[in-house]
């Protein structure tokens, strides 16, 4: 079936191991101290948080069985990057924005009521940051907040506002929904919806600083090295990246992950280097799916 592989990972992957050496290292306890209300405690743990999982893997393997919508489809086909890929690229695709749609809750401010393909937009992000590692996830927020328009730093709407989304640990992610339905259209390496779901990435704890989760060990310091390259480069308008990239090491990933999806040839005309890390980390050359015809000069921030 299409979508076990995804359900091993969401599901039995994690917390089926965590729910394994709970119950089995509460049983151990009480085998070796004598302490028979220790199998009661591990009875209780196997029956509330393995029914907690039975249902959540139930409710995912509905989502994922459900058919593909037609029209989900034909708004995909207006996004570049979806549009270049082969069949079975297209198929997992799809699979990975049912899982992401099944896993989060989607909510707007100022009456904004979202729709399927408000949703579909967003899920589309998470698809192309878990192409290539479909066995990944991203951290769990569970929310998704749509505003009216661009916001400031007191979450209010307003027409010349700073932000374009914000993301926070274990929080909601923001995201302004003109922006949203705007930027998967235009290849000009700006989208708020990869910008704010690579932080996600980035995040650890309550702090981001440009290295990602699951990046080797033996790779930090090369990839501090070359966001700190990269970043220079920005600054000296010798880059793809749009001046936003140079202010943080987190903001210059965020940055580079858009333009990774959006304009690969000239991220990677400008910085090789970058570019091939990015592609080892994401398991992705997005230059095999789209091309460079209706990409921006290279060099167009100077």
């Amino acid at each position: 079936m299409r979508y076990r592989w995804l359900l091993w990972r969401t599901q039995l992957g994690f917390h089926g191991t965590l729910l394994s050496l709970l119950v089995g290292g509460i049983a151990a306890l009480g085998w070796l101290s004598g302490w028979t209300a220790l199998y009661g405690l591990a009875l209780a743990t196997a029956l509330l948080y393995g029914g907690w999982l039975y249902r959540r893997w139930f409710r995912l393997k509905r989502a994922l069985a459900r058919p593909f919508p037609a029209r989900w489809r034909a708004l995909l086909e207006r996004i570049p990057l979806y549009a270049g890929l082969g069949e079975e690229e297209r198929a997992r695709f799809e699979t990975l924005v049912l899982l992401f749609l099944a896993e989060h809750r989607f909510e707007g401010v100022d009456g904004i009521e979202p729709t399927d393909e408000q949703r579909l937009l967003v899920a589309a992000g998470g698809a192309a940051l878990l192409l290539g590692r479909p066995y990944w996830s991203l951290p769990r927020t569970p929310t998704i907040l749509f505003y009216p328009g661009p916001f400031d730093e007191q979450f209010q709407v307003r027409s010349r506002a700073p932000l374009l989304g914000q993301v926070y640990g274990q929080g909601p992610v923001l995201l302004s929904l003109p922006a949203v339905e705007s930027e998967w259209f235009q290849r000009d390496g700006q989208n708020v919806v990869l910008h704010e779901l690579a932080h996600l990435l980035d995040l650890d704890g309550q702090e981001a600083d440009g290295v990602p989760r699951h990046l080797e060990r033996t790779s930090i310091g090369r990839w501090r090295a070359l966001l700190a390259e990269v970043r220079q480069r920005v600054r000296e308008g010798r880059s793809p990246l749009r001046p936003y990239a140079a202010t943080h090491p987190a903001e210059c990933f965020a940055v580079s992950v858009e333009a990774f999806f959006e304009i690969p040839h000239s991220l990677a005309a400008a910085h090789p280097e970058w570019y091939a890390a990015l592609a080892a980390y994401f398991n992705v050359d997005p230059r095999q799916w789209l091309g460079s015809e209706s990409e921006p000069d290279p060099i167009w921030n100077m």
